[in-house]
Formats: C-alpha cells, structure tokens, sequence
C-alpha cells in the first residue's frame, strides 16, 4: 500500500485517493440513488447530470414527476408567467427531476466535513433551500461520532422530493437515532422553522432566492446564540438570467442581506462579502 500512496501524496493526490477509497470502499456511488428512484442506467445518470445551457435532457419522469425534454431551463422558466412568488415557486416543480440529476453530479465528489465539524454531538442541523439535501445526505453517510437531527427545508418541487426519499432511507440503513423534519416552503404561508438550531446553511441558494432579506431574518432568529451560518452568495452578472425576477431579486437585496448579517453575527471563515465577483463560501458565528 505505502507504494501506492507515497507517489500520489507527493503529487498533491488527496483526490485520487478520494476515488480508490471510493471505488474499493462499499459507500454507494452517487448516481445510485438516481438509478433506484427514477429506473435509469448508471450511463444515464451520467449524461443527464453535466450542466449546460443549451441541453435539452429527456429527464425521466417518478411516481412524483412528469417527464420533461425538449426545452433548456431558461425555456421552462419562459414557459408560463413568473411574477408571482407562486409562479417563481413554480419553476422549481416545472424542472421535473432536472435538479435531482444535475446536483448530485455536480457534488459528486464532495465532502462537506467544513459543515459537519461545526456540529455538536446531538446537535441540530438545518440544510435549508435543501434541493437534493447533499450536506445532510453526506453527513448521515459518514459522520459516524455524532446523533445529529436533521431539519431540510425546500419548496415543493421534486429535487426535494428526492433528497427527502434518500434522506430518510440512509437514516434507516446507518441504525442510529438520527432523525429528520422536512420542511415546505410554501407561498401562501410563513417561512417553516419552528426549533432552534446549532448550525444552518444556505448553500448555492440565495443566488435565485427572490426573497432573501426575509430568508436570512428568518434563518436567524431560529439559530442560537453562538450557532453557526453556512452561506454563499454569489455575485451573478449573467445576461441569461438578468431578466429572471428572483435572480434580479436575490442581487437587488444582496447588500441589505450581508448589512443585516454583519449586525448578528460575525465571520469566522470566508471572504468579504464585498470581495468583487464573490462567490466564496463563509461562516457566521451568532453574536
């Protein structure tokens, strides 16, 4: 084995240690869970999953989504009004399993220990704006020294749906008293969170939030004092979806939202927010 790992350590190789841990390892690959729910082939997980933003997928349909193909996602947003926080909510659910496939790839190989280290033994983790929940899904993976009770929060749409499912059956198969609340986000009520939680993120979300002033006041006044917020916020300067109300939205409040988060917590990890072309990804300590 020391053949085999000095080489690679020395060539910077923490990754390619990463794929024969997981290749040799018995987790399960990340399209698995895609192949089960939605009966594709692990070739076709791989196809649907790359991002671009001229494809027009035949995304498969579930028992909780119809088949969707022959349009981009700039499309299906045009394909009805979205003015409306309903009809942007809309657009989520208009996807199909899009998301589902196009998030696990993209995290395919990530690890978020950075989350995972922040949370206390028997601690509270909310994985808000959830999507396919990949935090929570990776943590109950492999966090094996810690119970943790895990919240998701989404609107209704069927990458949520998903995360949900393989959520609750990872939970399951780890035999440990982890448990998890999932939460919908909905129009035409208030924001969800009830409890108070030791950490909370909002990761690759706020960027198309058309709310997310409101968003951050709620996730805030639902995290303990001292408890930490996970957030990235990247600044978009994209023609294709400058139109997009909830993008337009979501940079249009991006300074009053880090305004709000400077008087509540301050930053332990990150960079500023006023970085140019931010996009990185921070922690917040409640103050």
């Amino acid at each position: 084995m020391n053949n085999i790992t000095v080489p690679l350590i020395e060539k910077g190789g923490k990754a390619v240690l990463n794929k024969l841990c997981n290749l040799f390892g018995n987790k399960r690959k990340w399209y698995e869970d895609l192949c089960e729910y939605y009966g594709v082939t692990p070739r076709q997980a791989k196809e649907l999953g790359p991002r671009s933003a001229t494809r027009k997928p035949e995304l498969p349909a579930s028992s909780t989504a119809n088949t969707v193909s022959g349009m981009t996602m700039a499309e299906i947003w045009e394909s009805r009004p979205r003015n409306t926080a309903e009809e942007i909510y809309q657009w989520q659910k208009d996807l199909g399993s899009w998301s589902a496939f196009r998030q696990c790839y993209y995290h395919r190989s990530d690890r978020f220990d950075w989350v995972a280290n922040t949370i206390p033994a028997d601690g509270k983790y909310c994985e808000y704006a959830c999507g396919s929940a990949p935090i929570s899904n990776w943590i109950a993976e492999n966090v094996k020294d810690r119970v943790i009770h895990f919240t998701t929060v989404d609107v209704d749409c069927e990458h949520r749906t998903f995360g949900e499912w393989r959520l609750r059956r990872r939970i399951e198969r780890s035999g440990r008293p982890l448990t998890l609340q999932a939460l919908i986000v909905r129009p035409d009520a208030p924001l969800p969170l009830k409890d108070q939680y030791d950490v909370i993120s909002i990761i690759e979300a706020l960027v198309l939030i058309h709310n997310p002033l409101e968003v951050v006041q709620h996730v805030t006044e639902h995290i303990r004092k001292g408890g930490k917020f996970w957030e990235t916020y990247t600044v978009m300067d994209d023609p294709r979806t400058k139109n997009w109300i909830s993008f337009r939205q979501a940079q249009e409040q991006r300074p009053a939202v880090f305004d709000y988060i400077r008087a509540k917590y301050k930053l332990l990890k990150g960079p500023d927010p006023d970085t140019p072309k931010d996009a990185g990804r921070r922690c917040w300590e409640k103050l």
